[in-house]
């Protein structure tokens, strides 16, 4: 499944529960949260390492697209 970059923007941005997700992807995605919060400024580079951990773990493309 191909996620869009308004995907992938509402997943760091959400704040939905994780419980579903692998671990894997609860790390990454709970890391980038913050660092979007913090650093709201590098969304775009944000959005590029989900989109890199996506292309390593195919499975996470179909646990994003569920929250």
């Amino acid at each position: 499944m191909v996620l869009s970059e308004t995907d992938l923007l509402r997943a760091i941005n959400g704040t939905s529960d994780l419980a579903a997700a692998s671990l894997a992807t609860r790390i990454v995605l709970n890391r980038l949260r913050v660092q979007a919060r913090t650093e709201p400024a590098k969304l775009s580079v944000l959005v590029a390492d989900l989109r890199a951990f996506i292309a390593k773990n195919p499975a996470a493309s179909a646990e994003l697209a569920t929250l």
